[in-house]
C-alpha cells in the first residue's frame, strides 16, 4: 500500500520560506534554498545578472534521500527543464568524504604540512587530498578574479619568476607571478616547463637525450606565459586608480620581458603617452627592501618557508603539471585573502591593502568554502583555463605522444 505524501509551504517566524513533507514515517522540515541560477549553461536564466532576482523561475521537483546530507531537495527550470539539486551550488558536491574541513585543511597545507601528512593528519589516502585541493584550487580562480575586477590598483607592479622541477630535475618549472609593489597582493601567476639546461656529466645528458625523443615540451611555451601575464598587466593598467596616473613594472634583465611589452598594443600606447614605465633591475641587486624586486624576492622566500613543495631535497616535490599548478593557487588564494599583510598589523590582508574594500573581502570570504564556483559564471582563459579542466601537459608523463596526466575530468566541471 502506497504511503501518502503532502507537501505543505510554511513560513516561519524570520519569514523563510520551508517544507514540510508529512506520510514518511513522521514529518521531515526542510528549509527552500533559493537557487541564484540555473546550472545549465545554455539555459537563459544561467546569468548573474541578477534580472531574473524576483522571477519563479524554477519549481519544486521533489527531493532525495542522502546518506551523509538527509533529505536534498530537487528543483525543475522552466526554461530549459533541466532539473538539479541543491547540493549542486555547494563545494562538496559529488564528495565522498564531507568530515574534512576545507578552511583547517588549507590552513595545515599553507603552513607546511606536505600532502602525506595532510592524509596520516585526516585518515585518509594522498588521492583525498590532491582532490580536496583541486576543489580549493577552482575556489581560488573565483576568488582572484573576482577581486581582480574590483580593485583599482594605486601601486607598481613587480614579475619575475620562480623556478623548481616537476617530478624530477629533467623537468624544471618556472612560475611567473605579477605582485603588488607595496601590498605584495600576487594578481596573477603562469608556470611552463623547460628542458634541462646547464652544467652536466655525461650519464646526465644521455639520460637527457633519451628524455627529448619521449618528452613532450611545447616550442614558445615560454613566450605564451608571459605573454599571458603582460595581457593582464594591460587589464590592471586600464583599470587602475584614478590617482594612478603613471604605471611602472619592475622587472629583471630577461629580454623577453621587454619583448613582450612591446608586443601589447594597449601597454605600447601607454608607453608612447608616458603612462607606462619599464623598470629594469638586476637580479643580481642586493635583496632588501630597496630592491624594486623585493615583492617577488619575498614571495619566493614565502614559498619556500611555507609549502613543502617547494622546499629544497625533499621528497615532496611535484610529480605532476596540474595539481602542482592547482596547489599554487591555493597558496595564492591563501595569501591574498586570509593570511595577514604583517604580523603588526594582523587585521589587514594583502588583498586590502591592495585596495579591496572589506565588504568585499568579507563576500569572497564568506562564499570561499561554501558556495562552488561554476565555469559558466567565469571567463577563463589561457592557462587558468587548462587548468581547470586538468589539461596542462607533463612532458615526461606522455603515453605515445598524447598528453596524459592519469586524471578523469568530471563532467560537472563544464556546468
Amino acid at each position: 500500500m502506497m504511503t501518502k505524501v503532502e507537501l505543505r509551504i510554511e513560513v516561519n517566524w524570520n519569514y523563510t520560506k520551508s517544507v514540510m513533507y508529512t506520510g514518511l514515517g513522521g514529518a521531515v522540515y526542510m528549509p527552500i534554498f533559493e537557487p541564484p541560477f540555473c546550472p545549465n549553461p545554455e539555459c537563459t536564466y544561467n546569468s548573474l545578472d541578477h534580472s531574473h532576482k524576483h522571477t519563479r523561475w524554477w519549481i519544486l521537483r521533489g527531493f532525495y534521500k542522502s546518506k551523509s546530507r538527509g533529505y536534498v531537495q530537487r528543483y525543475r527550470c522552466r526554461n530549459c527543464r533541466k532539473s538539479f539539486s541543491e547540493r549542486i551550488f555547494h563545494t562538496d558536491y559529488y564528495a565522498k568524504r564531507i568530515d574534512i574541513d576545507l578552511k583547517d585543511l588549507l590552513f595545515h597545507y599553507c603552513n607546511g604540512f606536505s600532502q602525506r601528512a595532510l592524509a596520516d593528519h585526516y585518515h585518509c589516502t594522498i588521492r583525498t587530498i590532491a582532490h580536496k585541493l583541486q576543489i580549493i584550487s577552482r575556489q581560488a580562480i573565483a576568488a582572484i578574479l573576482q577581486a581582480n575586477n574590483l580593485i583599482r590598483s594605486n601601486e607598481d607592479i613587480a614579475i619575475d619568476g620562480m623556478q623548481n622541477f616537476t617530478g624530477s630535475q629533467y623537468q624544471p618549472n618556472n612560475y611567473t607571478i605579477a605582485v603588488g609593489q607595496y601590498s605584495q597582493y600576487i594578481s596573477m601567476v603562469t608556470q611552463v616547463i623547460f628542458r634541462r639546461s646547464g652544467k652536466m656529466n655525461a650519464y646526465q645528458k644521455r639520460q637527457r637525450s633519451l628524455y627529448d625523443q619521449i618528452g613532450l615540451w611545447k616550442r614558445g611555451a615560454f613566450s605564451k606565459s608571459i605573454k599571458e601575464l603582460v595581457a593582464h598587466l594591460a587589464f590592471i593598467a586600464l583599470h587602475r586608480s584614478p590617482k594612478k596616473q603613471v604605471f611602472t613594472c619592475n622587472s629583471d634583465r630577461l629580454l623577453i620581458y621587454a619583448r613582450q611589452l612591446q608586443l601589447n598594443p594597449t601597454i605600447k600606447y601607454l608607453m608612447s603617452t608616458g603612462h607606462f614605465i619599464h623598470n629594469i633591475t638586476s637580479s643580481r641587486k642586493w635583496r632588501d627592501l630597496k630592491n624594486p624586486l623585493f615583492p617577488v624576492n619575498y614571495i619566493d622566500s614565502r614559498l619556500r618557508n611555507d609549502l613543502a613543495d617547494w622546499q629544497r631535497e625533499t621528497t615532496s616535490f611535484p610529480r605532476e603539471a596540474n595539481r602542482n599548478f592547482q596547489r599554487f593557487l591555493c597558496y595564492v588564494a591563501y595569501h591574498n585573502f586570509f593570511k595577514p599583510h604583517r604580523s603588526r598589523t594582523p587585521h589587514i590582508t594583502h588583498a586590502e591593502q591592495a585596495g579591496l574594500s572589506s565588504k568585499d573581502l568579507a563576500n569572497i570570504r564568506k562564499s570561499f568554502y561554501t558556495n562552488r564556483a561554476f565555469y559558466s559564471q567565469l571567463k577563463l582563459k589561457g592557462q587558468w583555463e587548462s587548468c581547470w579542466f586538468c589539461r596542462l601537459v607533463t612532458p615526461l608523463q606522455v603515453k605515445n605522444k598524447i598528453p596524459y596526466n592519469g586524471n578523469r575530468v568530471p563532467a560537472y566541471l563544464h556546468l
